[in-house]
């Protein structure tokens, strides 16, 4: 099996019907990336998902504060010197 899924591998690999793989990638159930209009799977964070690892909390931290660390990047490339704290609190 390859590093890196597609949804129909990782249908197979998880025994779930495509419907059920892409629904789950939209809403965040199975993590994935969206690499222009396609999704792709890390197996590695596949399996550390399913078994609950640590690598995978990683991920959806990385996920859930994607937004901020952008912005903050961006601040930090024009100039702009504002902590993590007050992009938090946005």
């Amino acid at each position: 099996m390859p590093e890196i899924l597609s949804p129909e591998q990782t249908a197979t690999y998880l025994q779930l019907n495509i419907r059920s793989v892409y629904q789950a990638l939209n809403n965040g159930g199975i993590p994935g990336r969206r690499i222009g209009n396609r999704w792709r799977i890390s197996r590695r964070i596949l399996d550390a998902w399913m078994a609950g690892d640590e690598i995978f909390e990683e991920f959806l931290l990385e996920r859930l504060f994607k937004d901020e660390i952008v912005s903050a990047q961006s601040d930090h490339q024009n100039g702009q010197g504002v902590s993590l704290d007050a992009y938090l609190s946005r």
